[in-house]
């Protein structure tokens, strides 16, 4: 009997996984839907580079990190646990041309960005957190079927 009550909470928790990852999926689909829109608009104001300020390498202001866990079974094995997005240190400022550079890349248009462009970077940082998102729920979803899998097969 507790078996049956343990699959059954599985299947709950497996739809409320689905459910939120549908909503998500939802979520990151007019994130990238409105970052592109106002990506266009903004290559449409006339906006131009300023190649002095681009760096020779870009180094990246955001990285995701997975955090690594054991699992024991017959042998440890390590498995990839949630992943998580974290600011990366080295990217507060360049230099370029022998001159502190910010590493934002809006600076890269000069100090009057337009707003498009401003809110076209947010809607993709914006993606950027719920894709992240999106990837710890499929791992949740995959724990939970191999849990349910292995009760189904135990009986």
């Amino acid at each position: 009997m507790q078996k049956v009550e343990e699959i059954d909470e599985l299947c709950k928790r497996y739809f409320r996984l689905y459910d939120k990852y549908i909503q998500l999926q939802t979520s990151l689909q007019q994130s990238l839907k409105s970052g592109y829109w106002n990506l266009a608009r903004s290559r449409h104001s006339g906006v131009r580079i300023i190649e002095s300020m681009i760096p020779g390498s870009i180094i990246p202001q955001r990285v995701i990190q997975p955090t690594t866990r054991n699992t024991t079974d017959d042998a440890t094995i390590s498995s990839v646990g949630a992943l998580t997005l974290q600011d990366n240190e080295d990217s507060d400022s360049l230099e370029v041309n022998n001159v502190k550079a910010k590493s934002d890349p809006l600076y890269w248009f000069g100090y009057l960005a337009p707003p498009q462009l401003r809110r076209c970077q947010k809607e993709f940082a914006q993606a950027t957190d719920i894709a992240v998102d999106l990837a710890n729920i499929k791992i949740q979803m995959a724990e939970v079927q191999a849990r349910y899998q292995e009760l189904r097969n135990s009986s």
